[in-house]
This record gives structure tokens, sequence and C-alpha cells, in this order.
């Protein structure tokens, strides 16, 4: 569990991103990632599990994605289902600790 110092230093650095991000628009401390479309749930509003489903980027994709944008403070990894995916833990952990100012 993360010290009550270590959580101000990253909402910290999140408030700092934003403002940066409001002088200088290509410089991103938001990503919102689809990483699969596969979902086993068969929702009535959705019917994303009726789709043939995009497997989505591979574990050293998402490592070159996160060694490529370490001023990244707000990562939503989303998609279909993606603990589905074997290697979800991994992309996790590769987010986490690629990332060290992740905030959210």
């Amino acid at each position: 569990m993360r010290s009550s110092l270590e959580r101000a230093r990253r909402y910290l650095a999140l408030a700092r991103a934003v403002l940066r991000a409001r002088r200088a628009p290509w410089d991103p401390f938001k990503l919102t990632w689809i990483l699969t479309e596969a979902c086993s749930q068969r929702c009535r509003s959705c019917h994303l599990w009726a789709t043939s489903p995009h497997p989505g980027p591979d574990l050293d994709t998402v490592r070159a994605v996160v060694r490529a944008n370490p001023q990244l403070t707000w990562v939503n990894l989303s998609g279909g289902d993606f603990v589905e995916r074997p290697d979800a833990r991994g992309l996790v952990d590769a987010v986490v600790e690629g990332l060290p100012d992740l905030a959210l």
C-alpha cells in the first residue's frame, strides 16, 4: 500500500500535468486505452460479445507506448473485458511500473 506522502506526490504530479496540458496540448497526461474488444458478458446494451473481437495490443506494444509517454499520470485501461486476456496482469504491471507519476 502506498504511503500518504507518495499518494500526495502522485496527485501533485497529476495537477502539474493538467496545468501543463492546458498550456501545451501536445503533451497528454491522460490515456484511455481500449486493450481488447473481447467480452464474455452478454449485455443487452452493447452486444460486443456478438462481434469478432480485435485482440488489442500485445504486451511489447503496451511497454513501448508507456516508455514513450512517461508524462502520463492518468490511465484508463478499458475495452470489452481486458481482465479476460491471459496477459492482463502483465499489462497492468507494465503500466504501473512504467509510469512513476501514475495517480489514477
